[in-house]
């Protein structure tokens, strides 16, 4: 058994990247590492490394995804299609969801805008480590426009609650992914 005390140190997991984490061979069930890209403990389960999050959240810039377990979101540099991307950290999923989306589509002379509300149904898609959009040809063109999305990994039992609401200028852009089992 280890035993450490100390009033004045703590203690430090092991720290690597996504791909250095996923080089380990037969991981031991309960291995715990500090995942650098996700910026969380992550747990090796049996069968997949899991983040000890259930929730994070983040402000980000386009191109930078937000990671929670498998799953990857991002807001892409692109002019056509400015909608929230997904892919995996490592393999190929099956997945199915349901989104909403509210998103302007016009300003009006008071500052406010005219809003779009419309939803969309993916299901059993093939998701790989390749970022692809949610909802192919969405353009949220304006910033507050915001998706939501309840998503399945049927591969692996889990579901998500991805909410993605786009910043000024396509900057500080909020992506928050939540496990829901």
């Amino acid at each position: 058994m280890l035993d450490v005390s100390s009033t004045s140190q703590g203690f430090l997991y092991p720290r690597m990247t996504n791909t250095q984490m996923l080089a380990i061979t037969s991981p031991a069930n309960g291995l715990m590492i500090f995942n650098t890209d996700a910026g969380s403990i992550y747990t090796y389960n049996g069968n997949a490394w899991m983040s000890k999050e259930e929730k994070i959240s983040k402000f980000v810039n386009t191109n930078s995804p937000v990671q929670l377990d498998n799953i990857q979101v991002r807001m892409p540099v692109s002019t056509a299609d400015n909608s929230l991307q997904i892919a995996t950290v490592s393999g190929t999923i099956s997945m199915s969801g349901t989104q909403e989306i509210l998103y302007r589509t016009s300003a009006t002379a008071t500052g406010g805008s005219a809003a779009t509300y419309e939803t969309f149904i993916r299901q059993s898609a093939s998701i790989g480590t390749t970022f692809v959009n949610f909802w192919p040809g969405l353009d949220l063109g304006f910033h507050g426009s915001t998706q939501l999305l309840n998503i399945l990994d049927e591969t692996n039992g889990r579901a998500y609650h991805i909410i993605f609401t786009v910043g000024g200028g396509y900057l500080n852009n909020f992506i928050s992914i939540k496990r829901l089992n």
